[in-house]
């Protein structure tokens, strides 16, 4: 075993780490907004990517437009599954709201087999040169050089939304004082439906950064979701910057395994990691403690 072929895995580990890092911080994003884990976030980035395919593979829009479509779509679909199946009885406790997630996975799901279930799986429209440069002695793909980029792009403009908005610092005060932001006079039903929708635009990029690995199917997300959530969990389920973190953790963990040991030991070394930093951090490595809503 070379050390040239453990640090080309972890290299890669690396960027596969940036997707986990996005689609946990979308949940992370959620939790902050609304206290609910959302198990229903790696099939909107799924339905979100079969729009984008529908649109250019089947109805020959330029992919561009169809991406912009998907994003606008996805979107919409996040505010209305809020809209849908968590404002109503919003005053519901954490374990039913999380259980609505559960249920909104399992619809998105069967919609997605009965609709475009004849046929899976399909190839994706190539949107990047399959291309890599040498680093090192590394050969890194521009896929992983696009996901790292892309990722810093969103931290960066969050991180700008947070601090340096008055949008962003009223969705920092209904995730971190919920009570003191309602009676402050802050539509929390508005920001509710933005975090959503905000969410469901990450997810789509997960969704893209995801399929021309993956070839496109109903269950593309559902091994990816697995990791990002211990993603979020290993960073903590309150901190943004802690998502990334997480995932580039699990994502390295993972590839520098397999390569040593194999796939099923690198799945009992992840989630190993995460029963022992949840051992000695019950609230991952950045979270705080956060009092249930009631």
């Amino acid at each position: 075993m070379t050390v040239g072929l453990v640090a080309g895995a972890a290299v890669s580990g690396v960027a596969v780490g940036f997707v986990y890092g996005m689609l946990a911080f979308s949940i992370v994003l959620l939790f902050k907004a609304s206290g609910i884990p959302n198990f229903a976030q790696g099939n909107i980035a799924t339905f979100g990517t079969f729009i984008v395919y529908l649109l250019a593979a089947r109805a020959g829009v330029p992919l561009p437009l169809a991406i912009a479509l998907g994003f606008a779509g996805t979107a919409a679909l996040g505010v209305v599954i809020y809209l849908g199946s968590i404002l109503p009885g919003g005053s519901a406790g954490t374990l039913n709201l999380a259980t609505r997630t559960l249920a909104v996975y399992l619809l998105l799901f069967a919609v997605m087999n009965l609709f475009w279930g004849v046929g899976q799986p399909f190839a994706f429209p190539r949107f990047l040169p399959d291309a890599a440069v040498t680093i090192a002695g590394v050969s890194v793909s521009l896929l992983s050089m696009a996901t790292v980029g892309m990722a810093v792009l969103l931290a960066g403009a969050f991180w700008l939304l947070y601090n340096r908005t008055a949008t962003g610092l009223l969705l920092r005060g209904i995730a971190d004082r919920p009570d003191v932001a309602r009676l402050l006079g802050a539509n929390t039903v508005r920001l509710s439906g933005l975090a959503w929708l905000l969410a469901g635009l990450v997810a789509l990029v997960v969704g893209l950064l995801t399929v021309p690995t993956a070839l496109l199917s109903s269950d593309m997300m559902d091994s990816f979701f697995l990791y990002a959530f211990t993603a979020a969990l290993l960073g903590g389920m309150t901190s943004l910057p802690g998502a990334f973190v997480g995932g580039v953790a699990v994502g390295v963990v993972s590839n520098v395994v397999t390569v040593l040991r194999g796939q099923e030991i690198s799945i009992l070394a992840i989630f190993g990691l995460l029963i022992a930093i949840l051992l000695v951090r019950p609230d991952g490595l950045f979270g705080h403690s956060v009092v249930e809503r009631l």
